[in-house]
């Protein structure tokens, strides 16, 4: 068996929708006889191929008496090629010998022999010098005749003693070489045998004038040879007309601008007690028709027009009995029609495309408002999402090691699972992962399974997945736990390789394809715990697999592959009973990975608050995080007397998991400083002192938590603020009015010494987090935002929007956001610096003061004409309401899943903590 490197398997992976991991799925086909090739080892008008091309003596015996062999039709004005291959099975070997394959024109060849023309006796002809070549006599040799590109017939010949002689394989009789050495490849093309058209466009009139093709210009990008025949083996549908079915070739060839196709019929053969206008055009793929949109009948010269797309089986027939299935929602497919892979969409009418590049994008799922899918974009296969309406897309995953397939999103619309395939000399296993939306928080769900594993689908409430896998050695169907664990085997086939599984809407059974790759597959359903599997499909020929079920329950869409072993491939409509199974999109190419639109499970925010303060004196500035024994809030508690704010002291407070209090505040500072800018991260706190009320001079303050040591980590500086820690990384500003800059100090270097990130400009608000230090800088009459890439090292312009007034950034992971001041209002904005993905929150009213923990932005709004705080969860692109009190609420954290902020509602300022929960409103 031969070995196949990464690309190939990728490019198969999009051709067949993840059927390596799915179904097993042949490569296509190129352009050739749309019979079953072949049935003989010859191809021409006297073994069942191009009624108007014969090969002549001595490759062949006199064809002359077929009824076929028109003595009066010969075609003198073509340019034909002759190819000379070596066979592997049914086709030339991709890998020829020394040597091959052999070219002879009409212009050019091996030493001086080319095509010739020999009029007077009616055929071409060149001379193949076998001596010339190193014959094997365990080989088969192909001799193609090609005009534009098209093959008109094949001859297969057999190399004996030592290639000395050539045998015909069909009749098994020595061929007289000329001269002991040189066969003459005689071969006769009769008018019609095939239509040369470019792209300038032209007509061609066929079999007679039974069959007609008006090309329009730019309809093809070069010349090509157009084959039209009368199709084999129909009709067996009494609806079709006998004598209008015919075959377009090249088989798959696809037109720019529809092509207007025009087939007469003979009224006599209409089914009795129908009429002419009840014709239509159909394209016919195996034992299915779909029938022309658009095509027209004139009963006065009985004939009927449409317009297509693509080379198939075209033919006439009554217009179809078989109800039109009704669509409750999209279906969403990939197909290879316009040359490379795109997503489309399609309704039960419409066809929409919905990418449209040079590379492949497939395997595509589609939830609420968003799609996401594998594509080539950047080289290697990646996970991207859109919005359904158009916008730009995202790439989630942008891996130059790994390739990701799939992309299934989860009931709720919150999480991406995927497959994982990674680079490397020594072929590593396919794993299934999970993400969030913005491609952030990626888990691999089955690192330990010692074989490939993909094709997810989520049970309906999100807590399970269904999955194939060979960690078993055979395809087989597996459950397990939305986190990975619980793994359950449901499948036992040896014989066959189940695959593809996905549940039904109530989650009571699982649809699912058995198969073998390239021979035979049928659509099954089980109970979800592995019982009473049963067929809904019949193979008869065909491979059926990629079954999807519709959200409502009633039909499951799954791709059908009409010819073995290899496509093409449509889409075809089932019942979960196997009644009434219809082609719904059909084409001569491969349209694969059906699978429907599902709204995505709402989600509600539900929150309790907790009053962490309730004194007389005036606390604000809480920051959130937690150590090793939970969370903890930390805050500055100023003394308020007689309306006059006294000395701040730092206080914290420890925190429950639910938000309510454990024990009581702890103070940490005091001793005549003014205490203000605090933080926390782990076990420690940072914050500022300053000698005076009138924040001039101050020194920057660590505590330890758990042992309650004190130590003063920079001393009298010029006004520190915004004091800012995350692990052992501090920032903050320091400086006064227009000149502030952002300082820098590890505390695990042992020098100590901080250095300077702020630029040219003033700086303030500073944040940091893992990956960033933000802060807003004020340039030329306005406030924008800049980083410093703290794994780069290097500064970052994340926005500098002339138009915009942007402040208050915050920072997680990659993202970064602030509020935003321009001409039509107040947003908050926000951008992965990594991905470049963006976002806007408006609402109608001042929304500010932003601050983000990986997936989440909490804010400010007054909306309500009071400030209250609100959600935003960029995964879902859905904004949540928090808090609810007729008092302003003032943000200023965000960590976990709490929010800190004050308030006023007592009478003085008091520190609050909403601790909230997201969940599906199932």
């Amino acid at each position: 068996m031969k070995a196949i490197n990464r690309s190939t398997l990728a490019a198969l992976i999009s051709a067949c929708a993840l059927s390596v991991l799915i179904v097993g799925c042949a490569v296509e086909q190129s352009a050739g006889p749309s019979i079953d090739a072949p049935l003989f080892q010859i191809w021409d008008g006297a073994h069942l191929g191009n009624p108007d091309f014969f090969f002549l003596p001595p490759t062949v015996p006199d064809p002359s008496a077929y009824d076929e062999f028109d003595a009066e039709g010969f075609d003198a004005s073509r340019s034909p090629t002759v190819e000379i291959c070596a066979v592997l099975g049914d086709a030339c070997d991709a890998t020829q010998p020394t040597g091959f394959p052999v070219l002879y024109s009409m212009s050019t060849g091996p030493g001086s022999e080319t095509v010739r023309l020999v009029e007077a006796d009616q055929h071409y002809v060149v001379n193949w010098h076998t001596n010339e070549f190193a014959l094997d006599d365990q080989t088969t040799y192909r001799i193609r005749v090609l005009v534009a590109g098209t093959e008109l017939g094949f001859a297969d010949v057999d190399a004996v003693s030592s290639g000395k002689e050539l045998k015909n394989v069909d009749t098994g009789e020595y061929i007289a070489l000329k001269d002991g050495r040189t066969l003459p490849i005689k071969f006769r093309i009769e008018y019609g045998a095939v239509h040369v058209v470019g792209s300038e466009g032209g007509t061609v009139s066929a079999l007679d004038g039974d069959v007609t093709l008006v090309v329009p210009a730019d309809a093809l990008t070069g010349e090509i040879g157009i084959t039209v025949q009368p199709a084999v083996g129909y009709p067996d549908d009494p609806d079709i007309v006998p004598g209008s079915v015919h075959d377009f070739g090249p088989d798959g060839t696809e037109f720019a601008t529809p092509v207007d196709l025009t087939i007469q019929y003979h009224p006599d053969s209409v089914l009795a007690g129908s009429g002419e206008s009840d014709l239509v055009l159909v394209h016919l793929t195996g034992e299915a028709r779909t029938e022309v949109p658009g095509s027209s009948v004139d009963a006065a010269t009985h004939t009927v027009t449409g317009p297509v797309s693509s080379f198939s089986v075209y033919g006439v027939a009554l217009q179809s009995s078989v109800p039109v299935p009704v669509f409750s929602t999209p279906l969403i497919f990939q197909s290879n029609r316009d040359g490379d892979h795109e997503i489309f969409s399609f309704d039960g009418t419409n066809l929409t495309q919905l990418t449209s590049n040079e590379v492949d994008d497939g395997a595509p799922d589609w939830r609420g408002d968003k799609i996401v899918y594998q594509s080539m974009e950047t080289g290697d296969y990646d996970i991207w999402a859109m919005d359904d309406v158009g916008g730009s897309p995202v790439n989630l995953t942008n891996r130059t090691d790994a390739d990701e397939y799939g992309g299934w999103l989860s009931p709720d619309g919150t999480k991406i699972a995927f497959v994982r395939w990674p680079h490397g000399p020594v072929p590593e296993e396919f794993d299934i992962w999970v993400m969030n939306m913005d491609g952030t928080g990626q888990v691999n769900l089955t690192a330990d399974s010692p074989g490939h594993d993909g094709a997810v689908s989520w049970s309906p409430d999100g807590s399970r997945i269904a999955f194939q896998s060979k960690r078993d050695g055979n395809m087989e169907v597996y459950v397990m736990n939305s986190d990975g664990s619980g793994v359950t085997r449901l499948t036992y086939d040896e014989a066959y390789s189940d695959a593809g599984p996905e549940w039904s809407p109530d989650g009571s059974q699982i649809v699912f394809a058995k198969y073998k790759p390239g021979v035979e597959g049928e659509i099954w359903i089980m109970e979800a715990d592995g019982s009473a599997a049963q067929s809904i499909t019949t193979s008869d020929g065909t491979l059926d697999a990629s079954p999807s079920w519709s959200p409502d329950g009633s039909q499951i869409a799954f791709v059908r592959y009409s010819s073995l072993p290899s496509g093409p491939s449509d889409i075809w409509l089932t019942t979960p009973d196997g009644s009434t199974p219809v082609a719904i999109v059909t084409d001569a190419a491969y349209d694969l990975a059906p699978s429907w639109k599902r709204e995505a499970v709402p989600i509600v925010l539900v929150s309790v608050e907790q009053q962490v303060t309730a004194t007389d004196d005036a606390e604000t500035n809480p920051r959130l995080g937690a150590d090793r024994q939970g969370e903890i809030v930390v805050f500055t508690d100023y003394t308020v007397v007689d309306g006059e704010y006294g000395l701040g002291n730092i206080h914290y407070q420890r925190l429950n998991a639910d938000g309510t209090l454990n024990g009581s505040s702890e103070p940490i500072s005091g001793g005549g400083t003014d205490d203000k800018f605090n933080d926390v991260s782990g076990n420690l706190i940072v914050y500022t002192a300053y000698e005076s009320t009138s924040l001039l001079l101050g020194r920057l303050m660590l505590y330890e938590i758990d042992t309650g040591y004190t130590t003063e980590l920079i001393s009298a500086v010029d006004t520190p603020r915004e004091v800012r820690i995350e692990g052992d990384a501090v920032v903050w500003t320091q400086g006064q009015t227009g000149s502030t800059r952002v300082h820098y100090l590890d505390l695990g270097w042992s020098s100590g010494n901080p250095i300077e990130l702020g630029g040219s400009a003033p700086a303030a608000n500073v944040e940091i987090g893992e990956r960033f230090v933000v802060w807003e800088e004020f340039r030329n009459g306005q406030r924008d935002i800049f980083a410093y890439d703290l794994l780069m090292a290097m500064p970052v312009a994340v926005s500098d929007d002339a138009s915009l007034d942007e402040r208050l950034p915050s920072t997680s992971g990659t993202w970064v956001v602030w509020q935003a001041l321009g001409p039509d209002g107040w947003t908050i904005q926000g951008r992965n610096v990594a991905t470049d993905a963006t976002f806007v929150i408006e609402n109608g009213a001042v929304v500010r003061r932003p601050s983000i923990y990986g997936n989440l932005v909490a804010f400010e709004s007054d909306v309500e004409g009071h400030y209250e705080v609100y959600l935003y969860w960029i995964a879902k692109g859905e904004t949540f309401r928090v808090t609810t009190d007729t008092h302003d609420q003032f943000l200023n954290n965000l960590y976990g899943n709490q929010v800190a902020y004050t308030d006023m509602r007592t009478g003085s300022l008091d520190i609050f903590v909403s601790t909230f929960e997201l969940v599906p409103e199932w």
